[in-house]
């Protein structure tokens, strides 16, 4: 539901507009009036309202300051000036501080009504706006998500491709692996089937229990079994890397159930293995998540 704030230092202006106005048709809350312009910024800056009416002459801030603060923090907030003041110097300030409407009190209800309708109407397509940008931005993520996840497979398996990509692999996907350098593999087999989006949101909520000691790339997943490609961050600390990703089973584990209703086990090959040779481990270690691995363990040492 829309929040709508009222600001006028003329109490009986405040108690009609409550009356006139029809909120609930409207389905707006009315959230709170003030009746000068200081205690109007300080109710704004709480309750973060989508519509702002507003007296341009009021006591400690005027409108115009009010109306320049509110662009300033919100900018998607929709400001309605409603004056007695026929003044374009007025009408002149408002327009730079894009103000949504320049009322004059004496042009009656309906005009009222009418920019009231307009900022919903641009409100809705505002919030709609959005969604599509989430929407969009999530697609996205995935996609990338995938075609790393595409990308790794394809240098496990095929030398060529490696030897062919070299360090190039880097700008193309970003991955975040050293070919040059051996690597660790981990398996972890979900108890329930896991969609594209489940399966990017426990790689991601990996990512933050291990990036500060372990460098991750998501190889492989059905609908139960995901594989990822580790690297420690310092080469020279292989030891820390391998303790934190046997640590940070459990915390995953409690993580995943939590948000995602998935019950989520472990197995680690933490012997390092080189790129030309992985391909035969990779496949072991698969089988043995999809067959061998118990639902119920934290994480099982290949």
């Amino acid at each position: 539901m829309i929040k709508a704030v009222i600001l006028d230092d003329e109490k009986p202006i405040c108690s009609l507009l409550k009356r006139i106005i029809p909120w609930k048709e409207l389905d707006i809350t009315l959230a709170g009036e003030a009746y000068d312009g200081e205690d109007g910024l300080r109710m704004i800056d709480r309750l973060n309202p989508e519509i702002v009416i507003t007296d341009i002459c009021m006591p400690g801030t005027t409108g115009i300051e009010l109306a320049q603060n509110i662009r300033q923090k919100w900018p998607l907030c929709h400001v309605i000036f409603q004056t007695g003041y026929d003044d374009f110097h007025y009408a002149q300030q408002a327009i730079r501080q894009r103000v949504t409407h320049y009322i004059l009190k004496s042009e009656g209800d309906e005009i009222l009504l009418e920019a009231i309708g307009e900022c919903i109407r641009s409100i809705e397509r505002d919030v709609g706006l959005q969604d599509t940008l989430l929407k969009t931005r999530e697609e996205t993520r995935l996609y990338k998500a995938m075609l790393r996840r595409n990308m790794v497979q394809t240098l496990l398996f095929d030398q060529s491709k490696r030897v062919k990509h070299g360090d190039s692999i880097y700008e193309k996907v970003e991955i975040d692996l050293d070919l040059n350098k051996p690597i660790m593999l981990l398996a972890g087999r979900s108890a329930q089937e896991l969609t594209e989006e489940a399966a990017l949101a426990i790689d991601l909520a990996m990512q933050e229990k291990i990036a500060y000691a372990v460098k991750s790339e998501a190889a492989w997943m059905d609908k139960h079994v995901l594989m990822w490609v580790l690297q420690p961050v310092e080469t020279d600390n292989l030891r820390h890397a391998q303790a934190v990703v046997k640590g940070m089973a459990e915390g995953l584990q409690r993580t995943v159930r939590q948000v995602l209703g998935v019950s989520v086990s472990f197995v680690f090959q933490e012997k390092q293995l080189d790129w030309e040779h992985i391909t035969q481990p990779f496949e072991e270690l698969k089988h043995i998540a999809a067959n061998r691995l118990s639902a119920d363990s934290q994480i099982a040492m290949a």
